[in-house]
């Protein structure tokens, strides 16, 4: 099957890529994540169903259909890996800018644990910003489908690296 689908996803690339800018119109969403995730999805699939779509000549229409829904529905895999995550942190940001402490040395001390945070690698720092506004690892695991266990190790390095 990966000979048929890479040459039929080698031949029709552009096109999906084509596709999914359209069905993105102007939200922050990198075209190719969409598409790769749908490609990834079919070597996903069983040979059999992938290679009869192919051979019904279907599978153009058939991927051009699944990267819509990728991009539309918030109950896809798509959405569910990639943009509810950033969704909450969009929440997690606007919720800073209504910060109104007034004790300096909190706010001091929270700045330079804004500064810390900062700089650690992108998941853990959502992730550790979640853990902060005092999500639990069962509803960011819930939320975001991503394995308890899996936010746990993310936290628990990103607390390491904050404090060592």
């Amino acid at each position: 099957m990966e000979r048929l689908l890479d040459s039929t996803v080698g031949a029709h690339y552009s096109h999906f890529l084509k596709t999914a800018r359209d069905a993105i119109k102007s939200r922050p969403i990198n075209p190719y994540d969409v598409v790769h995730d749908i490609i990834e999805h079919l070597y996903n699939r069983d040979v059999g169903y992938i290679n009869e779509i192919i051979r019904r000549g279907k599978i153009v229409p058939y991927i051009d259909r699944a990267i819509r829904i990728s991009v539309n529905s918030n109950s896809s895999n798509f959405y569910n890996k990639f943009l509810k995550f950033s969704a909450i942190t969009c929440e997690y940001n606007n919720q800073l800018t209504n910060f109104s402490e007034h004790d300096y040395s909190k706010l001091l001390a929270r700045e330079n644990l804004d500064v810390l945070i900062q700089q650690l690698p992108k998941i853990e720092r959502l992730a550790m910003e979640l853990y902060l506004l005092g999500y639990t690892y069962e509803e960011l695991s819930r939320e975001t489908g991503v394995p308890t266990v899996y936010l746990y190790r993310l936290v628990k390095e990103a607390k390491k690296k904050i404090n060592p």
